[in-house]
């Protein structure tokens, strides 16, 4: 088996990162724990937090207060983790890896929701689409989408950013990953929710989003050149022809069929 450590101060050197799985109401002192052990990172799987309601929103207010304090990023509250298949750094708890580990690729992905996360890792893995690393980010108190899409422009292994979401908390953030994208001539490839009023219900009551008005992102994406898609299988089917690096010039592209109908 591994060694255990009865607490934080024990262990013997500082992790790069710490995963926090404890109830929602012992998560800052863990936070505090960390922070006064220098560790940079805590990916917080724990929920009850802003996606509950107010008492949940001023609960993550503090958590990201007390972060702070010590120099700490955050992701989630309430997120499923990472992983990085080129490092094999896999901090994140799902089925996606009971069939097998995902292998290595050029498609990055991004997402609030970790259930489909996982399920687009499974979707992509039976395509034979490897992926450098997938992040999903859940509440986003602090970690967006936005500064995950700008990572991955500054990451050589990613060719291809795919990003799922039920709402943009941090459009300054998202904005300046898309340009950053646009700007490397790296495709994003986004999957936005939320449209409808049952949508906007529901993304409020899963990652605490906002979902915002839908013509407005239409006409953000499309000032950043990102792709928008409809459904899963357009969101991978993109990806997979972006990764492919041939782009036409012009409204030029030519379709020939066998088929008449």
């Amino acid at each position: 088996g591994l060694k255990a450590y009865p607490n934080v101060a024990a262990l013997p050197e500082t992790p790069d990162a710490a995963i926090i799985a404890v109830p929602a109401a012992q998560v800052i002192a863990t936070v505090q724990e960390l922070g006064a052990r220098g560790v940079p990172v805590a990916i917080i799987f724990s929920s009850g937090f802003a996606e509950t309601g107010p008492d949940g929103v001023a609960a993550q207010a503090q958590l990201v207060a007390t972060a702070r304090q010590y120099g700490m990023r955050i992701l989630g509250p309430n997120c499923m983790g990472a992983f990085n298949t080129r490092s094999g750094w896999y901090a994140m708890f799902t089925t996606a890896f009971e069939q097998g580990w995902p292998k290595p690729g050029p498609i990055g992905m991004v997402s609030q929701s970790g259930a489909f996360a996982t399920y687009l890792v499974c979707l992509a893995r039976e395509r034979g689409i490897g992926t450098p690393a997938c992040v999903t980010t859940g509440n986003e108190s602090d970690i967006t989408v936005g500064e995950v899409i700008e990572w991955y422009v500054n990451d050589p292994h990613t060719k291809v950013i795919v990003a799922y979401a039920e709402g943009i908390k941090e459009s300054a953030s998202f904005i300046r990953g898309l340009a950053a994208a646009q700007k490397a001539g790296k495709p994003v490839v986004i999957m936005k929710v939320g449209r409808s009023e049952l949508g906007h219900s529901a993304a409020q009551s899963h990652t605490a989003s906002v979902a915002g008005d839908d013509a407005v992102t239409d006409a953000v994406l499309t000032q950043y050149g990102a792709l928008r898609a409809h459904s899963t299988e357009e969101l991978l089917d993109f990806a997979y022809a972006a990764s492919c690096g041939i782009y036409p010039a012009h409204n030029t592209l030519g379709v020939i069929t066998i088929s008449g109908g």
